[in-house]
Formats: structure tokens, sequence, C-alpha cells
């Protein structure tokens, strides 16, 4: 992320602090003065973005997302994967629980038991509260950029609010401790980065320690800081990273706190470590990808198991390799700004998406997915190293370059913008939903009943006989004993004058024990029809 991609120091540049990380700025008086320097005073506010730029982003947000809330599917019964303990949850003080508060993000649950208490239908409720959360937390990763006063902080928000990726955190439920952990990290960084006085520092070791148990990636939060100090810094000293000390041991002592006890694949269940890194690599250059050409979109994408994905951890792990030359050219000139830029916004992303590259995430029936709910944390600070870098080189080449990489950012959130209202309108609607899902997992049973009773009505299907043959198949060939959609298989079969498969069906369904006098009436009289007399027979025999 750089806005000036000069050497000369930053107005708002980091002076490190000669005082005792216990009392920040605001008691310089107090302070002992190590090394007979006078204090600098306190920094001036960044210029803030106006609030009809806001308000835009506001509009922009919800025009694109709105769509969802026609679609009132909310935990569903056909997801076999546990995404919340909520729903085993038999009461909310089982939050108050030790084992609750250190294994599971309590604050996330809470408000999963506190959307109850709101009128209205669960499902626009429950999206509403994502939505909103969404937006505090695009408005405090603005207010951060604007606080290094980088150019293009205001397009890099919206490139992060409107992206289409983060639709699986505000869409699908169990997910939206991804959007909290993000505030709290937010919050965090803010109040550590800026360290104006006592109250700020405070407030970042709370926010720490809160990121720190809903989630891992509360490790971050010191390291990031301590990036930030090196950038607005022009002489690295080592006491002005006094400040992030405190807050390493504090999220590394609740990190390990909350993970003790975890339990991780292992070789003995069928995946080993060198399986654990390929997974990790697969991940890692789905979220890059995701990031950067997110047009193919959906809730859960098919992961392969083939050997191609296990060729070797070396080339699985091409995705974190890109990142070294980045690394080189930043040591090669880490006393400059750009270069400090990048090295902040590069290993935050790294540190804030790692984690969620592993395990492999699962669809609906239990099978291993990619999921985009991983890649929600890191991709606002991805594209801020993209966007304000953008617009920084742009910027050094003159007003006219400048004006237009934001024109060139302006088309790009358009294009997000007809992306993801078009992703919208597909998951706002369970038909569309589920139709979509089913041609990505043909083979998934849970899949396919669930697009089965979405277009399921009092008369029958509202698919065709080929599609709704190829629907209960799948439907059948998992799960034989669902003796109704065995029997819309025959009629279906035989409205299509397949006839020898709808009669291999209802011969199966004939011999089962106690079928229905109904089913064993309907089977005797399609044998009449194709002049099977003693299928009919039989059939008709075993009527009580």
């Amino acid at each position: 992320m750089t806005d000036d991609p000069t050497d000369q120091e930053d107005p708002s540049a980091e002076k490190h602090r000669t005082a005792n990380f216990i009392f920040p700025t605001s008691r310089q008086d107090e302070e002992p003065d190590f090394t007979a320097r006078k204090t600098p005073p306190k920094l001036k506010e960044a210029k803030r973005v106006g609030w009809k730029l806001r308000l835009l982003l506001v509009v922009l947000v919800v025009i694109s997302f709105f769509p969802i809330f026609g679609n009132q599917t909310l935990w569903s019964d056909y997801d076999s994967v546990v995404r919340s303990p909520y729903k085993a949850m038999e009461s909310w003080t089982e939050i108050l629980s030790l084992s609750s508060l250190r294994h599971e993000d309590s604050l996330t649950l809470a408000s999963y038991y506190l959307e109850t208490l709101i009128p209205g239908p669960p499902a626009i409720v429950h999206r509403v509260i994502n939505l909103i959360l969404h937006l505090i937390a695009a408005f405090l990763f603005l207010r951060l950029l604007e606080f290094f006063r980088f150019s293009g902080a205001y397009a890099s928000t919206l490139l992060f609010s409107l992206h289409p990726v983060v639709m699986q955190s505000l869409f699908w439920p169990g997910y939206r401790g991804q959007i909290i952990t993000l505030i709290l990290l937010l919050c965090a960084l803010y109040y550590g980065i800026r360290n104006k006085d006592t109250a700020d520092y405070t407030k970042c070791i709370v926010f720490t320690a809160l990121t720190s148990l809903t989630q891992v990636v509360g490790i971050a939060v010191p390291f990031i800081v301590s990036l930030a100090i090196v950038y607005r810094t022009k002489g690295i000293h080592l006491n002005a990273f006094n400040r992030a000390l405190p807050l390493l041991c504090i999220a590394t002592f609740l990190v390990l706190w909350t993970q003790t006890g975890t339990s991780l694949p292992t070789e003995e269940s069928g995946t080993d470590t060198l399986k654990a890194l390929n997974d990790a690599g697969e991940s890692m250059f789905f979220f890059i990808t995701q990031a950067f050409v997110p047009f193919e979109l959906s809730l859960f994408y098919p992961f392969s198991d083939e050997d191609r994905y296990l060729a070797g951890a070396e080339l699985s792990l091409l995705p974190f390799f890109l990142f070294i030359p980045f690394y080189i050219l930043i040591a090669i000139n880490l006393r400059k700004r750009w270069s400090k830029a990048i090295l902040l916004g590069l290993t935050a992303y790294l540190l804030l998406t790692i984690p969620g590259t592993y395990p492999i995430g699962a669809m609906i029936d239990g099978s291993r997915a990619l999921e985009d709910h991983g890649n929600y944390i890191g991709l606002p600070f991805l594209l801020a190293l993209v966007g304000i870098g953008f617009v920084g080189a742009m910027r050094k080449l003159g007003s006219t370059s400048e004006l237009l990489a934001r024109v060139g950012l302006g088309f790009v959130v358009f294009i997000q913008i007809l992306l993801t209202a078009s992703f919208s309108y597909t998951v706002g609607d369970p038909k569309r939903l589920w139709g979509y899902l089913s041609t990505q997992w043909p083979d998934s049973a849970p899949v396919q009943l669930a697009y089965l009773d979405a277009v399921s009505t009092k008369d029958g299907y509202t698919v065709d006989d080929v599609t709704l043959i190829r629907l209960l198949r799948a439907v059948v060939d998992e799960q034989p004993d669902r003796i109704e959609q065995q029997i819309e298989l025959a009629r279906a079969y035989a409205r299509i004058d397949q006839f020898e498969n709808a009669s291999r069906i209802y011969r199966r369904l004939v011999g089962k024990p106690n079928p229905s006098n109904d089913l064993l009436e309907e089977a005797a009289t399609f044998f009449d029809k194709l002049g099977f007399d003693w299928e009919a027979r039989a059939a008709r025999q075993r009527i009580q």
C-alpha cells in the first residue's frame, strides 16, 4: 500500500516514543527523558472522506447485496456440516461455559441469540445484521487507510465492500464470525497504530484480546502494528516497538489458550503433513484468484483430490513462493517509503490469510470444497495494496496519470457491482441458488434434494422430465432407501417412454417389505399398460 513513492517523510510519520511503553504520549510531562530529546507534539488527524462519499458507499453496498433478502433459507436442514455450534446449543447460557469461552467464538454465538429477539423474518434479520457489520468493517478499514493519508483509500474500501467474494460470509449462516473478527482486528490496529494516549493503548489491548479469543489471526496484531511503526518512522529505533511487546504476549497467550486441545487431522485419520501443505497451497491459489478474477462465483467450489493436487508440496506451495520476489524487492529498497508500504500490506495479507488456508472447507454433504469465507479477513489488505499502490505509482507520473488511475479503479468498481449484483440475484432465490449448485455438484444428494424441494409444487415439479430424472437419480443412487424419490423417478421415466427403466424401479419397489397399497396399485396399473400380466397380478396379490 503506497501513496507517494518518495523518500520524503510523511507529516504523519511515526515519531518513536522515548518513554516507557506503559505511559503513552499523553503523559509526556511525567516521562523520563532517556534520549535528551524533546517529545514531538501530537500528530494532526488525517482528513476524512466526506459524508456524501460515505453515503454513496452505503447505497452501492445495499443495492449490490439487496437481492439476497429474497431468499428465506437459513440454517438449512440440508447442510450436514457444523458451521457453528449455535444450532446444537439448547440455551444461551452454554456460551458462558469455560469450554465455550475457550474454544468457540462467544461474541458471534451471542449475536445469534440476540438476533432472535428482533422481530421480523429470521433470514432477513440475520442478513441485515451481517450487512450492517460488513459496512462497519468497511468504514473502519477506510478510517485506518485515512490515518496513513493514502491516496486511493476510498477506492480501495469500495473494492473490498463491493467484492463478490464477501457473499458467503454475508449470506450463508455460520460465518458471521469472520466479519466480527475483522471489526475487532481493525479496531485493535487503529488504536494500536494511532496510540495518541493511554486510552488508545488500553483500547488496543482490549481489542487485541477479543480478536485473539475469536480467531487465531489475533496473533497478527502486534506484528502489523510493528510494521506500521516501521512504515511511519524515518529511522528504526528499538524503543519504538515497546508498545508491541505486551500485545504480543497477550495475543500469544490467548491464542495458545484457545487452540490447546483443538484436534487437527493426523496421518492416522488419512491426512498427513504433506497433504495438509498441498491443501494450504491450493487454498492460497484459490484465494488469490478469487481476489482478482472472481468470475466463477458460488457459495461452494468443488475441490479435486486427483493426483495433480498431490504431485508434491513444491507445486502446491507455489502460490506462497510467488511472494518471495516481492520481499527481495522490499529488502533492496527497505529505506524507501513505498517499499515499507508494500512490506506492511503484503505481510498483513499473508498473516491474516494463511490461517484460513487449512483445513479445506466442506460442501453441505460434507465433501471437501473451497470456500470464500477464509479470504474475508485478509482480502481488504490485498485490495488496498494493489489499489493504493496503483494510484501512488500513477501519481508519481503526473496529475493526468493519477486521474487515469482513478478512472481505471472506478471502472473496476463498476465491474464489481455488476458481478456482485448478479451473484446476489442468483443466491436471492432458492430455485436459482439450488439449481446452480446442482449443476456444480451433480452427484450430491443433499443438493439435488434441496433443488427438488425448491421446484416442487402441488401439481408436480416445474422442471422438465429429463432434468427431474437427473436430480432424482443423484438422490436415489446415493440414498437408495428414499422410496418417494424412487416412485417419482419411475413416473418420470414412464412419461418419457423409458418403460424398461420405469419397470425395473417398480419391480424393485414391489419387492420391498411392506410396500403401501397405493404403490402396489400404481405399479400394477403400470404393468397392465405394458401387458405384464404376471407382474400386475403379483403386485395386486400383495395389496392388503
